[in-house]
């Protein structure tokens, strides 16, 4: 006599998000900023489990400045953004999702993303005005 039994097999839960620790969330990146930093280092909270971190910089319109892919191997997960002439002034937004991911680099277990928000604002440029060239040396 054959029995049957019945399983349910479960979606995998998605991993826990990160805190961001820099930037803080609706921070402003001004000139003294710029001044004293010659990069934005955005830095996390570790996730048990991950093995890979997502992270990604966006603009105000959501459209992706730069992404990378982090391996999970640091106590403190960071990624230090140097194209800073890529960012003008206004809102910007970093996200970062952790990934646990098998051997291959398929993703097994997703995480849920974290969003932080923040400003820049710095000085816009001076229009440089100039006298008319007049006379010119040596004619």
């Amino acid at each position: 006599d054959l029995k049957r039994f019945t399983f349910t097999v479960l979606p995998i839960p998605p991993l826990p998000q990160a805190v961001f620790g820099f930037p803080k969330a609706d921070s402003v990146l001004d000139a003294a900023f710029f001044k004293a930093n010659r990069s934005i280092d955005f830095r996390w909270s570790s996730v048990k489990d991950a093995t890979h971190y997502r992270f990604k910089l966006l603009d105000s319109s959501g459209r992706s400045i730069f992404t990378a892919d982090i391996r999970a191997d640091a106590a403190q997960p960071a990624i230090s953004f140097k194209d800073i002439a890529r960012l003008s002034r206004g809102a910007f937004s970093a996200e970062v999702r952790a990934q646990r991911r098998l051997s291959n680099g398929k993703v097994f277990q997703d995480g849920t993303v974290t969003r932080v928000h923040f400003q820049i604002d710095i000085p816009k440029g001076r229009k440089v005005s100039t006298d008319e060239t007049g006379v010119l040396y040596g004619k």
